[in-house]
């Protein structure tokens, strides 16, 4: 590679990006750092591939953000009347009344879906190709969220399920 006055690269190297990459060594101990040449495409298709695991990493940790969102909505509720969480949440699939003159209301969501995983492709020694389709997969999704009623009002709630997230 060889470097005009100006900073920039001419040559062979100028239609190539410079960067640096982690390598192990022969010694199982040490780690350095080797310079690689790679053409402006494979450059871009790195940043293109960087950028979906982010946008990836992004959607996990909201992902884990829903289910606090949820326990936020549900905890919102107490103190009020029950007339107001009946009329915002509807009809409640279960109504409980306890001895003690408590009543439970109950809320189920459930949904089923079947996905399949990826398919696999393959190479096998020959040189021959081995093709094996995906599998499907049983998806249950559900959540229960009970909220205590006493004298007309939320004193209580409570959730369980996979999907008890907003």
């Amino acid at each position: 590679m060889t470097v005009s006055e100006g900073g920039g690269m001419v040559g062979p190297a100028a239609d190539s990006i410079l960067i640096r990459t982690c390598s192990r060594r022969r010694n199982p101990g040490y780690y350095g750092a080797a310079d690689v040449l790679v053409s402006p495409e494979t450059a871009e298709e790195g940043c293109w591939v960087m950028k979906r695991l982010l946008a990836i990493s992004l959607l996990l940790l909201a992902s884990c953000a829903t289910e606090e969102a949820y326990r936020a909505e549900v905890a919102s509720w107490l103190g009020k009347p029950e007339t107001a969480l009946v009329s915002a949440w509807g009809a409640p699939d279960l109504v409980y009344d306890t001895e003690s003159g408590q009543r439970v209301l109950t809320y189920k969501s459930r949904m089923q879906f079947t996905t399949t995983t990826a398919p696999y492709v393959g190479v096998t020694d020959h040189g021959g190709v081995v093709y094996a389709p995906g599998s499907p997969i049983l998806r249950d999704l559900q959540c229960t969220t009970n909220f205590t009623i006493d004298g007309g009002v939320v004193v209580d709630w409570s959730f369980r399920g996979n999907d008890c997230r907003i």
